[in-house]
This record gives C-alpha cells, structure tokens and sequence, in this order.
C-alpha cells in the first residue's frame, strides 16, 4: 500500500505537491524516517526514485551522498540512488555535472553488480540528455563519455552490455538545439564502431546480444548484413540469434530478406526463446512489401494456434 502511495504521488499535477509533502517524501527517503515513521527497505527505495521525479534540484546533493560508499547505505537503496540520479539529471540540467561526477567516483568504489549495472545506465541516460541539450559539459569536462566507450572495449563481460546500451542511447538521442556541437558527432563516430566490434568480439550470447539489441537502438543500419547473418546460422545459439532478430527489429529495416529471415525464425520451433524475439521483431519491422507483410500474419496466425506454450503464444498474440 505505501509502495502504491508513493507511485501515485508521482503522477499527480505538480503543483499539487506542496513543500511540506516534498519535506516528508525527503525525510522518508533520505533519512529513513520522519517523525515516528521508520519505513522499511522497500518503501525507502520507491520514496527515492518518487523523489527523483518530483523533487527539485536541490535533492541532486542527497541523492548522490546515497551513491558514496561511506555512507553505508543497503544495496536496495545504492541501486534506488543510482537510477534516481539520471531521472533527477533528466529534469535539471545544472544537476548532470555534479551527478556525473558522483556516478563515476561510485563506478570506482562499488563492487556489488547490480548497482554498477545501474550507474552504467544512469551515465548513457544523463549523456542522452545532454546530447539531447547540446550540451558537451559531461562528454568533455566530466569524461563521462570515455567512461562508457573505455567500458565497452575493456570492461569486464558483466558491465560490457550495459555500456553498450548506454552508448546506444546517447547515440540514438537527437540533438534539439539548433546547432549540434561538433564533439558530440565526433563521439558517435566513436560509439558506432566500438558497438559493431563489441558485437564481433568473443563472448556469450548474452554479451554479445545486448551489442546486437544496442546497434538495432542505436539505428546503425550498415549492421544488418551482419545482424541477418547470425539470424540465419543454425550453428549459433539461439539465444544469439535470438537477440539479432531483435536488433533487425528495432533497426526497422522492412526489406524483403530481412521480413523473410525473421519470419522464418518465427517458424522456428526448436527454441521458445528464438521464436519470442522473432516475434517482437517482426511486429516491429516498418514499411516493407505488402505481400510479405500478409504472409509474416499468416505465419504468426499459424504459429499462435499450433504452439502449447503460453508464454509464446502470449508474445505472438502481443505482435
């Protein structure tokens, strides 16, 4: 029910919110309490990203102290802290500086997986935004956008996709000013490349198919030979297959090969997976040949009826 109230709070008009109300959503998540209140874990995790969307700049400050290894804050709370900083970045730009700042410095203290996993995609979310500005402040003068490109091609397997997506967001984001900074299409010459060879790279399917799913997000269309030849060899994984179906999907590409391929991978009964995220590639590839479009809802019609399992028919029907 608390959890539930704090979601709510979110989604009222803001100057419905008053000060007193903000005083004790910061109480709640920041201190662990207020008044006689002392919330548990869970509620104080979801009082910190409720926060984050509803606080003002003036939290940037509390929530990165969360990020800092000496405060001891639990794990449920560290990550909390780290997906509300790039929400809190998001609505502040004089924020993304100092946030940038306290994200790389925990990029270096933290050890616990899931966090980092977070902080990665709390930076590629802060450098959309700033992309998205025209601002060059967290890609220069923080190094931010070193960071992520450093941790593509040298981190280990564990942080390497989430950089990729990272990377893939700040690529994908256009720039609303009126003229872009030149360092910023100079950093997606860099992006797009360092993506294609992550994808090359040695490593498990997982690894490698976030790189795959990070260059559909990214739109990098000279990638689709490539991404429809690992759709096409049965000696892959499924699983790698799997993800390049979904990167041809988010890259859109509606020609006759790629329809083809991914239907015939809808057809594919060998693996539930394969056929899921063939499924969703195929309701997300645009344009492309009437003809082949009817043929790809006849095959998902076939496959809906014929298959037992729930989930893949559950996935089909959403397509």
């Amino acid at each position: 029910v608390q959890v539930g109230a704090l979601m709510g709070m979110v989604r009222l008009p803001p100057d419905a919110v008053t000060s007193v109300m903000r005083l004790m959503l910061e109480g709640c998540a920041l201190r662990g309490g207020h008044w006689n209140y002392r919330p548990s874990t869970l509620v104080r995790s979801n009082a910190i990203i409720a926060l984050a969307e509803i606080g003002t700049a003036q939290n940037a400050h509390a929530l990165a102290t969360l990020l800092d290894q000496d405060h001891k804050a639990p794990v449920g709370l560290r990550q909390a802290a780290a997906m509300a900083v790039a929400i809190l970045g998001e609505r502040f730009p004089a924020t993304r500086p100092q946030l940038g700042r306290s994200i790389l410095a925990a990029l270096d203290e933290t050890r616990e997986p899931g966090t980092r996993h977070t902080l990665v995609m709390s930076l590629g979310r802060l450098l959309a935004a700033d992309a998205c500005g025209g601002s060059t402040a967290l890609l220069e003068e923080e190094k931010a956008g070193r960071y992520l490109l450093k941790a593509l091609q040298d981190a280990n397997l564990e942080v390497r996709p989430f950089a990729a997506l990272g990377l893939a967001l700040v690529v994908r984001t256009p720039c609303s000013a009126t003229d872009e900074p030149f360092a910023w299409h100079q950093y997606r010459a860099k992006a797009i490349p360092g993506l294609r060879q992550a994808f090359e790279a040695a490593g498990d399917a997982q690894n490698r198919g976030a790189t795959a799913v990070a260059l559909g997000l990214a739109q990098d269309g000279h990638s689709v030979p490539r991404l429809l030849a690992v759709l096409q060899d049965d000696d892959k994984s499924p699983e790698l297959r799997a993800y390049a179906a979904l990167g041809l999907g988010l890259l859109g590409d509606g020609r006759r090969e790629v329809v083809a391929a991914v239907t015939d991978a809808v057809r594919d009964r060998r693996d539930r997976v394969l056929q899921m995220r063939a499924a969703t590639a195929l309701g997300l590839l645009d344009g492309g040949i009437r003809e082949d479009r009817d043929a790809a809802i006849r095959t998902l019609l076939f496959e809906l009826r014929r298959s037992r399992d729930q989930v893949v028919k559950g996935q089909i029907a959403i397509t």
